[in-house]
């Protein structure tokens, strides 16, 4: 018999299938009989179990809650940089344009650093004119600065002692004039540089300076000090030479050394007097060669003067 199940034949039909179990004798029943366990309604599911009850929960608001104090917390930080920011601007008064404008286009003048004074006055070859050159506001300047004059070897020596008496009456002692320089090649790379005394304030409580006039003529050189009735001379047959110089300046301090007590505590000035038409680079070679000597002895070289022949 061949099971309704599995499809087995089996050699019994009564019993059990061999194969899957199924009971056979089942098969010859009626078809009726065989239904009606169908006709039946089960009172569950078999093996499913009960569903559980349907419970509604509340949703939760934890999220809305830090949303809010996220909110809360960025609007909290921009007031406090918005506050700070203005605070700032307020403190901090608004840039001069005008100031930072010029402070663009000024530069740094590099020949008052080379020359090594806060002002250079730069005189034009025929010495009519002079542009100052310096980094300073000249409305402005400072007492205590200093100040030079640049030429060239071909400027007339009077037209330099005539600038420098004008600027100093100008300076009032605000500024010293300590320097006189001249150019010594044509590239105005190099430079000589002789030292200047100032002349005495009126209302200064020092005595008066004695006065050493180191006078250069044509034919002669001549030291005098005329405080002290020393006047001495030695030609100069073959223009001017070192060895003169000596020889004229040993004389000279020989003489004001018989003077000790009436010069002491008083400074010793040398003006250096040459004709009017000299030139400067003319009086620069003498000055160049005369000021190490003079300075050893403790004496102020120079204060500038010139003079006309046959005076």
């Amino acid at each position: 018999m061949i099971c309704r199940i599995c499809g087995h034949r089996n050699a019994h039909s009564s019993g059990r299938c061999a194969n899957c179990g199924y009971d056979l004798g089942y098969q010859t029943l009626p078809l009726d009989e065989q239904r009606k366990s169908l006709q039946k309604r089960l009172e569950k599911s078999v093996g499913i179990q009960e569903r559980m009850p349907m419970t509604v929960r509340s949703r939760s608001r934890a999220g809305y809650v830090g949303a809010l104090f996220a909110l809360l917390g960025v609007g909290v930080a921009i007031y406090i940089v918005f506050s700070y920011d203005r605070a700032v601007l307020d403190a901090v008064p608004p840039p001069d344009i005008a100031a930072l404008q010029e402070d663009a286009t000024r530069t740094t003048d590099s020949l008052p650093l080379f020359i090594g004074s806060d002002i250079v006055y730069v005189m034009s070859r025929d010495g009519s004119t002079a542009v100052p050159r310096t980094n300073l506001d000249l409305q402005l300047i400072p007492e205590g600065s200093t100040a030079a004059v640049l030429c060239h070897r071909s400027v007339p020596y009077n037209s330099l002692v005539v600038f420098i008496e004008r600027k100093l009456l100008e300076f009032k002692g605000v500024v010293s004039m300590d320097r006189m320089c001249c150019w010594t090649d044509s590239a105005e790379t190099r430079f000589i540089s002789i030292p200047l005394v100032d002349p005495p304030d009126q209302a200064d409580s020092l005595p008066e300076p004695v006065v050493l006039k180191f006078i250069v003529m044509d034919d002669w050189l001549v030291g005098r000090v005329e405080e002290f009735n020393v006047d001495i001379t030695a030609p100069l047959r073959s223009g001017f030479s070192e060895a003169k110089f000596d020889s004229l300046l040993n004389q000279v301090e020989r003489r004001l050394r018989s003077r000790t007590e009436a010069i002491e505590q008083r400074n010793l000035d040398v003006w250096a007097m040459f004709p009017e038409e000299s030139t400067v680079g003319d009086v620069v070679d003498i000055l160049e060669a005369t000021a190490s000597s003079f300075d050893s002895l403790g004496y102020r070289p120079f204060r500038l003067k010139y003079f006309r022949a046959g005076e």
